[in-house]
């Protein structure tokens, strides 16, 4: 089993092995770093806020989860209703090089943030931190809103081939919405068992979760998983007008998601992979408009290759950062396949000489891949300086 996957179930009524003692949760915690950001983040603030205040209720239960599960997971209930799913970060128990165990929680926010900030596109269900008490033991964690109307995993439903009745299946805007998110946070574990179909009438909805293993250090790009959606025939077409707005926003909005992300605990060698990973979305889907599922292969290593070679992706961070004071070197690990290492934790990178190089060589080198429509304006727009 993946050691990121978290299954949730599809009916939790299902799933449910065990209860325990009723929960008692901490009072909501105002997550006060959102105070002085403006409209938005008072609307952001609030949706966080009320799923806190409604796991705080009288008579919430924890129903454990552990069918399938990877640590404790637990199901909320408030008046017979399931309203969210608890996730402790002493649950934690997967295992990657590039990700600390222990802030699963803070990267499960990040990403509600970043999916946030650009209008829900992606529909990443309200998540927040939270304390709850379960047995008299208090246990600090994620809360995340129960996702309703779920006919299953998209690991029990088989794309169509031919674009027209895929797009049928799941509209264009919709694959790519999920597409765009996990190529901006850079998921290290996006699954078919961990992307819901919703709704179910035809065309099906999609709802993401489990963000745990999102947004590594900018040094550890090399374990991307996009096995969901990578090969869907929405993802093989020039990207559409909605794809090219979500593109956009995204990159209106970095330097506000960055600050958002960083005040929630975000590591700031995480926060720069966000902003290359968005920069690199813009710039293949803005200007070049460059297919998705093209785009993200950039970001791939090849999974066949023996030993394994650098992604496109990896080749240029690290070339960048050789030429901005990053300590870097590559050394074979014990399969054999290359891995980045780094000596000081990346605190020697010079960050905004690196990013702009960066941008400079995206452009340059995926003008390869470039394909022209009427939509991308095959502009240089300059990233905004921080």
């Amino acid at each position: 089993m993946d050691p990121c996957k978290v299954d949730l179930g599809v009916d939790l009524g299902k799933a449910l092995a065990k209860r325990s003692n009723s929960v008692a949760v901490s009072p909501p915690r105002r997550l006060t770093h959102t105070d002085t950001l403006g409209n938005f983040s008072d609307v952001s603030n609030s949706l966080r806020a009320k799923l806190v205040d409604d796991v705080h209720e009288d008579a919430v239960s924890p129903v454990e989860l552990d069918h399938g599960q990877t640590g404790h997971v637990y199901a909320l209930e408030a008046g017979g209703q399931k309203i969210a799913v608890f996730k402790p970060v002493d649950g934690e128990k997967f295992h990657r090089k590039s990700l600390d165990a222990g802030k699963g929680a803070v990267r499960e926010e990040a990403v509600y943030l970043v999916d946030r900030l650009t209008g829900s596109q992606a529909g990443v269900p309200v998540t927040s931190r939270a304390s709850i008490q379960v047995d008299g033991h208090t246990l600090e964690g994620s809360v995340q809103a129960f996702v309703m109307d779920v006919q299953g995993f998209i690991e029990d439903y088989g794309i169509p081939r031919k674009l027209e009745e895929a797009v049928a299946f799941i509209p264009q805007a919709d694959a790519e919405s999920i597409a765009l998110l996990d190529m901006r946070v850079f998921n290290m574990d996006r699954h078919p068992g961990n992307l819901l179909l919703l709704k179910k009438a035809k065309p099906h909805g999609l709802g993401p979760i489990d963000h745990g293993c999102c947004l590594p250090p900018w040094w550890c790009l090399g374990e991307a998983i996009f096995e969901a959606w990578i090969s869907w025939p929405q993802l093989q077409t020039p990207p559409s007008s909605d794809a090219f707005s979500l593109a956009r926003a995204a990159h209106a909005k970095l330097a506000l998601t960055c600050r958002m992300v960083a005040e929630a605990g975000l590591d700031p060698s995480a926060v720069v992979t966000l902003r290359l990973c968005t920069i690199f979305v813009y710039i293949g889907i803005v200007e070049m408009a460059i297919p998705i599922g093209k785009l993200a292969a950039l970001m791939l290593r090849d999974d066949c290759a023996d030993p394994q070679e650098l992604s496109w992706l990896e080749e240029r961070v690290l070339a960048a950062a050789k030429e901005h004071g990053g300590k870097l070197s590559v050394q074979a690990n014990d399969r054999g396949d290359p891995e980045v290492r780094i000596e000081d934790f990346g605190d020697a990178l010079e960050v905004e000489p690196f990013i702009q190089d960066l941008e400079l060589r995206f452009r340059q080198d995926l003008k390869a891949f470039r394909q022209d429509t009427p939509e991308s304006h095959g502009e240089d727009a300059p990233i905004q300086s921080w």
